[in-house]
């Protein structure tokens, strides 16, 4: 995929569900690699990968952190993937302060502090890309995980916010918007009496395809990215009726 070779991409959330499979065909894509995640993965990185940071977003200071250290190495970052995300399950007077607080620096407050370092980069270059990664979640106020559908929402107005400030400058802003997949996510902690059973089959898509359709749209300067059937799904019922989906969403949560 031209638009990638390359290009210096940022990725956060490197070795998770989605993060590795941003790798793989971004590395096969020409481009060249700059990943984070807590740890450093056990197995080869891929040719491309430029640098691996071990950075901790939950804080403030993890983040600013991550961006010094680019900096001192000279890394010039064009395209910027905030993917790095979790959750906890559960009633949301029962999460304990410290973890639903983690769930909205990581999934909200990072993405905001890596867009502003970066971005100042981009608009002296009149160029760049900033890729957030969101959630069905982010359209669906979905119980038992509210601390996340917070993050998420934040997240998609972050976004539709930013574009029209960064377009004039030759910078784009995609959000993406996945539905249920089959990523390390859904085994997420439970906090309270819910069941360990997975969710059916029907409901999960491959994150393979999910991110070679993001990776497309990304490509094509998309806005707003859904890039599966159940995604697409997900938005219409919302835009239907939200406490519809808030409804469903409910007892699937009850459900896993």
């Amino acid at each position: 995929m031209d638009y990638f070779r390359n290009k210096n991409v940022l990725l956060t959330g490197a070795t998770g569900g989605f993060g590795s499979e941003l790798v793989k065909q971004l590395s096969a894509s020409g481009a060249h690699l700059v990943l984070t995640d807590l740890r450093s993965p056990a197995e080869a990185l891929p040719e491309g990968v430029l640098r691996f940071y071990e950075a901790d977003l939950s804080t403030k200071d993890g983040c600013l952190h991550l961006c010094r250290q680019c900096d001192d190495d000279g890394q010039t970052i064009d395209i910027l993937i905030n993917n790095a995300g979790l959750a906890y399950v559960g009633e949301f007077f029962e999460i304990p302060d410290d973890k639903w607080e983690k769930v909205i620096q990581v999934n909200l407050l990072a993405p905001m502090y890596l867009a502003r370092f970066f971005v100042k980069g981009m608009i002296a270059r009149r160029q760049g890309h900033i890729v957030n990664f969101s959630s069905v979640g982010g359209h669906v106020a979905t119980p038992l995980v509210a601390s996340y559908a917070v993050s998420k929402f934040g997240i998609r107005g972050f976004g539709a916010a930013i574009g029209p400030e960064l377009k004039p400058y030759g910078i784009f802003v995609s959000d993406v918007f996945p539905s249920f997949t089959r990523t390390p996510i859904l085994r997420s902690e439970r906090i309270g009496k819910f069941s360990d059973r997975p969710l059916p089959e029907f409901l999960l898509d491959e994150p393979g395809p999910v991110v070679a359709n993001v990776l497309a749209a990304v490509a094509r300067k998309e806005s707003q990215i859904f890039p599966s059937f159940r995604a697409r799904t997900g938005k219409a019922l919302a835009d239907f009726s939200q406490t519809l989906a808030s409804n469903l969403a409910h007892e699937l949560y009850k459900y896993v």
